[in-house]
């Protein structure tokens, strides 16, 4: 099987704690390496390179492979993710 598309894989147990991961650093660095992520509908985010799946749904989970496959990696916006240089300088400015 060959693969042609990249995507981020953001997967969770369904319960309301996973809300909390909607920021998680493995999301800000797929957001950084402008990756669709594959996360479940569970899971809540304005970020638009959310691509969302029912658990245990087959038809949900391979239209969300489409979707991705079909997804514009470059109108994700990574001006909003701090470089570990800003990170420190925050850090020891705090």
């Amino acid at each position: 099987m060959e693969i042609n598309f990249i995507a981020g894989l953001h997967i969770l147990d369904q319960s309301e704690r996973s809300q909390a991961f909607t920021d998680s650093l493995k999301v800000i660095q797929y957001t950084y390496c402008r990756l669709p992520i594959i996360v479940p509908e569970s899971i809540k985010s304005s970020r638009e390179n959310f691509i969302y799946y029912k658990a245990g749904d087959a038809l949900s989970i391979l239209n969300a492979i489409e979707a991705v496959k079909k997804f514009d990696r470059n109108k994700i916006d990574t001006g909003n993710i701090k470089s570990w240089d800003e990170v420190t300088e925050n850090l020891i400015n705090e």
